[in-house]
C-alpha cells in the first residue's frame, strides 16, 4: 500500500468532504462540528487551528430530503473514515457524527454560519456553529487539545471571553458549569510554555 498522504486541512478539504458526503447521502444540508468547522465561516483560518486530520460532520435530514439514521454515520465512517481509501488519497478523513456529538447551546442554529457549494449541479449547504458556540462546546468536553484550540481562538481574535461564558451558561449548570468556566479562564491565560509537556505546549 502506498504511504498515506498527510496534509493540513484547508478550504479545499472541506469542499471535498461536503462533495463526498452529499454524493453518498443526497442530503443538501451538512452540519460540520469540531475544530474544522471554522472553515465554514472563513477560508483564512491560521494553520495552528487546523491541526486535526479529521472533519466531523453529519447530514441533516428534514423537509423532503432523505432520512438520515445512525447507519448513515457508520457508512460515512466506513467509506471516508480513518485508514480508508479516501484518507489515503486526500490526507484527511471524515468522522460521521450526529446532532448529539457536540454539546451546544439550544439556540446555536440561530447563529450558525453557512457556506454554499455546488455539487453535480445542486446547491449543498455546510452549516457550522459560530466560533463562540464552537469553543463553548470544546470547553464542555475539556480535553487538552480542546483547551489548546480555545487558546488559539482567543489569540486569533475569533472569540470573546464574555460571549463564550454566556454560551456555557446555556449548556451547563451547577458543578459542571463551574468546571467549564475554570477551563475557560485557564485557556484564555495559559501558563508559559513547558517543554516537559511535549506537543501540548502550554500548561493548562
Amino acid at each position: 500500500m502506498a504511504p498515506r498522504k498527510v496534509g493540513i486541512i484547508g478550504p479545499e478539504s472541506l469542499a471535498q468532504a461536503i462533495k463526498s458526503v452529499f454524493r453518498l447521502t443526497k442530503c443538501s444540508e451538512i452540519v460540520v462540528i469540531g475544530s474544522q468547522a471554522l472553515l465554514v465561516g472563513r477560508d483564512d483560518i491560521q494553520r495552528d487551528l487546523r491541526f486535526s486530520r479529521e472533519i466531523d460532520l453529519y447530514p441533516r435530514s428534514g423537509g423532503n430530503g432523505p432520512t438520515i439514521t445512525s447507519e448513515t454515520s457508520e457508512e460515512i465512517n466506513a467509506l471516508f473514515g480513518e485508514g480508508s481509501a479516501f484518507d489515503q488519497t486526500f490526507g484527511f478523513f471524515i468522522d460521521g457524527t450526529d446532532e448529539n456529538t457536540a454539546s451546544l447551546s439550544p439556540t446555536w442554529n440561530e447563529r450558525a454560519v453557512r457556506k454554499s457549494f455546488e455539487v453535480d449541479g445542486q446547491k449543498v449547504t455546510a452549516i457550522a456553529p459560530e466560533p463562540n458556540d464552537l469553543v463553548a462546546s470544546k470547553l464542555v468536553r475539556g480535553e487538552p487539545k480542546d483547551l489548546k484550540f480555545t487558546t488559539g481562538c482567543f489569540k486569533s481574535g475569533l472569540v470573546k471571553f464574555d460571549i463564550v461564558g454566556l454560551r456555557l451558561c446555556e449548556i451547563l449548570n451547577g458543578d459542571d458549569l463551574k468546571l467549564a468556566q475554570s477551563r475557560l479562564r485557564r485557556a484564555r491565560h495559559p501558563k508559559p510554555f513547558n517543554p516537559d509537556l511535549g506537543n501540548s505546549g502550554f500548561e493548562f
